[in-house]
């Protein structure tokens, strides 16, 4: 028999081996372990979920060819900067109206006579041109916020620019709603700065109305945060706009309009809006401020009309800076903790995934991905498995994966394809080693094959990438290398064939022979990657329909100058050729770049991203006087990760036109994401139970470490040690397409005008030689004829007057 204090122990001995057992269980979950602290990150970044919308305004667009990229993107907040200056200024701008009271001018910093600068009535023309209709009719109301500068006050009947200030905006008012009225636009200015009816500028109390305007907390009648006095002027102030804090204290201000509940723009019809940061840890403190109270004991009620930051970067950034905070269908997340470098493919269009309806906001399936990388030390690449139920939920790790023993080094290419009724998965290394793998709807990867293709010119260390394709039910890979003698060689290969028992039989065979795309040995390519499509998925495109079997690829790589070049090319699915559409073109700078390819509807979308890019959009590029934003020269910064994405068929007439890619461009979307270094992207479609299709990106690199410089002012993303996975929502193109479309028959307007006025001329001057010759052969007989009737007649005349009238005749 045993006492109670022996059952006691040996109850608690029991207890403990219990708890062991769980805390291996655990442990050997997938996605515990070594990455357990990660899925507390990925759950505890979305906690904060605000009940409203969170949005941009994009702050001091002073540059109107910027525009159209804007509303692409979803931009319907702008905020520009009516500079006022006085006549003497104006005679240097070719765009303003010779006016004696001066010219408005759009910029933030005081003018320079060096540049040329849009003006108020450029942005009037903007609203009327035909390639915008779509944007500035559309049902979501497009809204302009006019920060007025250059008077201190313009109710300050001393200052001689006072009134002449007074009266272009009035001109500008009157002009502005006559303009929207018949053209039945849905657009609203809003008035923001000098203009204002703030502290002693009672002036402007009744004027300009019905247009509202902002009241900042710090600069504006305290009165006006609860009071709509209509004699003070009060019930103008419709727009809470506060400034951001002080660095240690970014949501300053917001905590002390949120004490009063936010006064009567709680109720209000307007976002409440906040200038101008453009660091993560800031836009997350200030969004945060907004949702709880200053003691954060309960919530602030929610506003319906949402949140919006007046920011200077690139609006897709900012979507990615608040993604932990928002369900916009973007996203931003620490993925694997001390990772180094990593490669992804994402998919969604096979039977086994989930098919949830898209919701409102374009979110609502489920996808996969898969992560080959690497750690500090690694020589070779480790693989994850990742689920998230909709464009908007975290990456969940399912599963791990030990490729076959000895068979790659550290990954430098991954790609995936929807092959004979299975997702097939191509990882290989740079020195030609290359796994393929099978996935299933567990999240298994399966290897099929393994194996080197085979170039022994090739040397370990240089730069190599592959891509797959089919083709006539062969899986195909098209590999781009450095050799000794070529900087970019190109070769295809079949991957799958069968014997002669139908069976399919895996290994690497070429196709025709390995062809360069740069004879030029000099050029010191240090990074390449590419992308392919099947010909049955590439339907829209004319630069490879001239023959068949033919498959269109993006090639895009680096230098160590920092250059990035692209080029179009045609693959020959059979041969093995490589018809080569636009030679390489330098288009960007930067490095590392990743380049990936998707159909949709017909139509094939390209998306590149690369490392130590350029920020068009930044404090300063916003801001300054000279250059404009889309006159800036772009200069490679550090962490800077760019992206630019658009229709296959404008990134090729793009590389043809050797045009660098921008911020302004009207077809291909760039800009400025996130900052970081080694970025790898996938895009992917996906597909809804409702047969709705759409496109879905995907992208990884490193993070940025605690106390990273801001080169370029560029904004600066939190700190994390290892690869961070980012998202965003891909604009629809439809509005590019409709642009272009629009400046296309403008063009073709625009030159039968000139032809008309070619021809009008001619005709006008070929009646002026006839009139001269005419006047030159029978003018002066005509004359001495008509010289001589009158001469005669007048004699005739003469003759009949009375003697005595003749004298008095001849007098006259």
């Amino acid at each position: 028999s045993f006492s109670t204090r022996h059952v006691g122990g040996w109850l608690a001995m029991l207890r403990g081996a219990v708890w062991i057992v769980l805390a291996v269980l655990v442990l050997l979950e997938p996605g515990r372990g070594v990455d357990a602290h990660q899925r507390v990150v990925h759950e505890t970044q979305n906690v904060h979920r605000p009940a409203f919308p969170i949005g941009v305004q994009a702050h001091s667009w002073n540059d109107l060819d910027e525009w159209q990229q804007g509303l692409t993107k979803g931009v319907t907040w702008f905020k520009i900067d009516p500079h006022y200056m006085p006549a003497s200024f104006c005679t240097s701008q070719g765009r303003a109206e010779q006016d004696r009271r001066g010219c408005l001018v759009l910029t933030h910093d005081l003018p320079v006579s060096t540049r040329q600068y849009n003006t108020t009535d450029d942005l009037l023309h903007l609203l009327g041109d035909p390639a915008f209709e779509s944007a500035f009719r559309a049902k979501e109301k497009v809204f302009i916020a006019l920060c007025f500068k250059g008077i201190v006050n313009p109710c300050n009947h001393t200052d001689p620019h006072a009134q002449p200030w007074i009266s272009l905006v009035d001109d500008f008012f009157s002009n502005a709603v006559d303009y929207v009225e018949e053209n039945m636009l849905n657009v609203e200015f809003i008035i923001d700065g000098v203009g204002t009816p703030g502290i002693g500028r009672d002036c402007l109390r009744q004027r300009w109305r019905p247009w509202v305007s902002v009241w900042v907390s710090n600069r504006d009648p305290a009165g006006a945060l609860t009071s709509d006095n209509t004699t003070l002027g009060f019930d103008r102030f419709r727009v809470l706009n506060e400034p951001e804090g002080p660095y240690d204290a970014p949501d300053y201000y917001v905590k002390e309009v949120a004490q009063r509940m936010f006064g009567k723009f709680a109720a209000g019809a307007y976002p409440y809006l906040v200038w101008e940061p453009s660091n993560q840890s800031e836009i997350l403190t200030i969004a945060d401020a907004f949702q709880h109270s200053p003691d954060h004991e309960h919530p602030l009620p929610p506003h319906p009309q949402g949140l919006r930051f007046s920011a200077n970067i690139d609006p897709v950034m900012l979507q990615v800076f608040l993604a932990p905070r928002t369900k916009s269908g973007a996203r931003n997340m620490g993925l694997l903790q001390e990772a180094e470098e990593a490669r992804i493919v994402a998919f969604s269009d096979a039977p086994f995934f989930i098919r949830d309806e898209p919701t409102a906001n374009g979110t609502g399936t489920g996808f996969f991905a898969v992560v080959a990388f690497t750690r500090a030390g690694d020589t070779t690449s480790q693989f994850r498995v990742f689920h998230s139920r909709n464009l908007s939920s975290p990456l969940v790790h399912m599963n791990r994966f030990s490729q076959p023993a000895n068979t790659l080094g550290r990954v430098t290419s991954l790609s995936t394809l929807w092959f004979r009724d299975a997702q097939y998965i191509l990882a290989s290394d740079d020195a030609a080693f290359f796994a393929l793998f099978t996935f299933n709807a567990r999240g298994v990867l399966h290897t099929v094959a393994t194996g080197q293709f085979g170039v022994a010119s090739h040397s370990s260390q240089k730069p190599a990438t592959t891509a797959l394709s089919q083709h006539d039910k062969v899986l195909l890979a098209v590999q781009g290398r450095q050799t000794a003698e070529c900087p970019m060689e190109l070769q295809l290969w079949s991957l799958s064939s069968e014997n002669a028992t139908g069976a399919t039989v895996w290994g690497p065979e070429p196709r025709g022979s390995p062809q360069c795309l740069l004879e030029d040995r000099r050029v010191p390519v240090d990074a390449m990657s590419l992308a392919v499509l099947p010909i049955d998925e590439a339907d829209d495109l004319d630069i490879c329909s001239d023959y068949e079997d033919l498959m269109p690829s993006a090639v895009a790589f680096s230098t160590t100058e920092k250059i990035i070049y692209g080029a179009t090319l045609c693959v020959n699915a059979v041969s093995g050729e490589f018809m080569v559409a636009v030679e390489p073109t330098a288009v960007d700078v930067g490095s590392r770049p990743q380049i990936s390819m998707a159909a949709i509807n017909g139509t094939t979308h390209v998306l590149e991203v690369h490392g130590e890019g350029y920020c068009f959009n930044s404090v300063s590029h916003n801001t300054r006087a000279t250059p404009s934003v889309c006159a800036a020269v772009p200069r490679s910064t550090p962490y800077v990760l760019s992206y630019n994405y658009g229709m296959f068929q404008s990134w090729h007439d793009h590389l043809e036109e050797a045009r660098p890619m921008s911020s302004c461009d009207e077809a291909i979307l760039h800009g400025a994401y996130d900052r970081g270094s080694l970025p790898h992207t996938t895009l992917f479609s996906v597909r809804y139970e409702s047969g709705c299709s759409d496109l879905a990106m995907l992208e990884v690199h490193r993070g940025v470490s605690a106390g990273t410089v801001d080169h370029g002012e560029c904004g600066m993303p939190l700190p994390f040690r290892g690869v961070v996975a980012d998202s965003w929502p891909l604009p629809h193109l439809q509005r590019v397409v409709e642009y272009v479309a629009q400046k296309i028959i403008q063009a073709e307007h625009e030159r039968t005008r000139h032809a008309l006025s070619i021809y009008w001329g001619i005709f006008v001057g070929f009646v002026f030689v006839v009139c001269c010759v005419f006047a030159i052969l029978f003018l002066p007989g005509i004359v001495r004829r008509m010289h001589s009737s009158i001469k005669r007649k007048f004699s005739a005349g003469y003759s009949a007057i009375p003697t005595d009238e003749q004298e008095r005749v001849r007098d006259y």
